[in-house]
């Protein structure tokens, strides 16, 4: 058996060799193993058996079969339905057992990213959530806001939930067109103004080490471009001797995002028009949005929106038909005081070549209402707990969508009773070998990012805190008062009860005085008789 392919190779008749085959087996043989359950890890143990056996196999017919399966390696139908089948189990497991979550860094423990497995068909508009169901918005509205609103109300979809999406360049655009351009400026403005409270300066979250790690990455790389050829080779060997060479300085769960792009298969998936969406998900997505929150949180399963289902649900009539949920390709949920709050939201249009602009509008519109659904929650927190004006300004909620190359990072905020969502950041993956000087702009724009979800979750929990550091003082400080008062009442009673005593003495004291003076009285009247009978 050799030890340079999969054990596979050898237990299978040539004749018998398939992709279908081999993840099956793959997956049979690794069951008790979560670790290694995986749909990349299995593809990278399969191109680098095949390929193996084309350099090494001594067997002419195991040669002519490698070579067909790796000019056929496709990611296909077959092959995605046989690993969302598996993550299904995984993610039951997971759930049974308590063990869905995995927490990693104890200063971050609280947020966690997930991911998800296949592709959704849509529900229709009338089963997204309502306005009604949302809640009535905060506060009185002037005549102006409530004019807006009410045209918003009628134009319907996104607009009903009175979200307008700044980014919007069809000047047709039903939500568009009902605005004059001095009042889209100024609602441009009145997004930014409270994005500044919360925006952070580039190479947020970057410590020392990634920071020296991607001046090394850098300066390698310029070294091995000469005009726009880069010598990849030089490059991949400069990827492994970081991680060896700076053991020290480097650790795994916090710089592993920075190693993406090292492996062979990314830069291909990014060329390939017939790689379905969920194996491009698992190939580069989810090893630049998860990874950069290994450190946190390493989970990969199908994520539903549980605040959009219990919504759907008390909408529906008594009697009808459950809501089957609400998923995202990736969701940001932060705990605070043990309850968990949905405040990102990501979806993948497809794969990196094909154009469906249909559905990305969908997928768009989808983040939106999940985005509006997390801010409003998010300020029923602050609402039911006295939060200050100033710290409910502070709450965002994220959406990520990733369209052919391109990540959009959106963020909404609550202004004027309008849910307002523009683009804070964005980047496009580099797909050839001239652009790999790119990657150091990307891996900061993650890891400002990954600072920013920290940052929101650290404010929530700091106002949560605040409001029961304010309810324990005020607690204290009423136990101190109860505590003075009963022993004043206390003192009243012992007081009361000498004052009874006294009141005793004092009904005693006039009691023999009365007596006495009752006998003086007799006295003088005998002493008067007898003085009289004398006379």
């Amino acid at each position: 058996m050799s030890k340079w392919w999969n054990r596979y190779f050898d237990e299978t008749l040539v004749k018998d060799w398939t992709i279908f085959h081999f993840h099956k087996n793959w997956i049979d043989s690794h069951r008790g193993d979560v670790e290694e359950l995986t749909y990349s890890k299995a593809m990278d143990a399969l191109v680098k058996s095949l390929q193996a056996i084309v350099q090494r196999s001594s067997d002419i017919s195991k040669i002519w079969k490698a070579s067909s399966l790796l000019a056929d390696l496709r990611a296909r139908s077959d092959i995605d339905k046989l690993w969302l089948d598996v993550e299904k189990i995984l993610r039951e497991k997971m759930i049974n057992t308590g063990t869905n979550i995995q927490f990693i860094n104890s200063s971050c423990d609280n947020v966690q990213i997930s991911n998800v497995g296949n592709k959704r068909t849509h529900e229709k508009e009338n089963e997204t959530p309502s306005k009604k169901d949302v809640g009535e918005h905060h506060g009185r509205m002037s005549s102006s806001e409530n004019s807006i609103v009410q045209g918003l109300t009628n134009i319907g979809g996104i607009a009903r939930y009175n979200i307008i999406f700044l980014p919007e360049e069809n000047e047709c655009s039903p939500i568009k067109s009902i605005f004059t351009k001095e009042k889209w400026i100024k609602l441009e403005a009145d997004w930014q103004k409270a994005e500044k409270k919360t925006m952070l300066p580039a190479g947020s979250g970057m410590n020392e080490n990634v920071n020296k790690l991607l001046k090394k990455y850098n300066d390698g790389i310029t070294k091995a471009t000469y005009g726009y050829n880069v010598n990849l080779n030089k490059v991949a060997v400069l990827f492994d001797e970081m991680s060896i060479v700076n053991r020290d300085a480097y650790i795994f769960t916090e710089e592993w995002s920075t190693q993406w792009i090292k492996l062979s298969s990314s830069l291909e998936s990014l060329h390939d028009g017939e790689l379905s969406e969920y194996a491009y998900r698992d190939r580069i997505i989810n090893r630049i949005i998860e990874d950069v929150f290994l450190d946190i949180n390493n989970v990969i399963r199908e994520v539903e929106n549980q605040d959009s289902k219990v919504q759907k649900d008390s909408a529906r009539p008594l009697g009808q038909r459950r809501s089957v949920g609400w998923e995202h390709d990736a969701m940001l949920i932060i705990k605070v005081n043990s309850v968990d709050f949905q405040v990102g939201f990501g979806e993948v249009v497809g794969n990196a070549c094909i154009r469906d602009d249909k559905k990305m509008i969908e997928d768009r519109e989808k983040i939106l209402k999940s985005m509006q659904l997390g801010l409003f929650r998010l300020y029923q927190l602050f609402k039911q707990q006295g939060v200050d004006e100033n710290d409910i300004s502070n709450a965002e909620t994220f959406g990520i969508l990733v369209y052919r190359k391109t990540f959009h990072f959106y963020s909404m905020h609550y202004v004027n009773n309008l849910y307002l969502v523009d683009q804070f950041d964005g980047f496009t993956i580099p797909d050839n070998s001239g652009q790999l000087e790119q990657l150091s702009d990307i891996i900061e724009a993650m890891f400002s990012f990954k600072q920013r979800v920290i940052n929101l979750h650290r404010s929530i929990q700091n106002s949560s805190n605040k409001k029961r550091r304010f309810q324990q003082k005020f607690k204290e400080q009423n136990s101190k008062l109860v505590a003075e008062i009963s022993e004043l009442r206390k003192k009243y009673t012992e007081v009361e009860a000498e004052n009874v005593k006294l009141r005793h003495i004092i009904e005693e004291s006039t009691g023999l005085k009365t007596s006495f003076v009752m006998k003086i009285k007799t006295i003088n009247l005998v002493w008067l008789a007898l003085n009289n009978n004398n006379h």
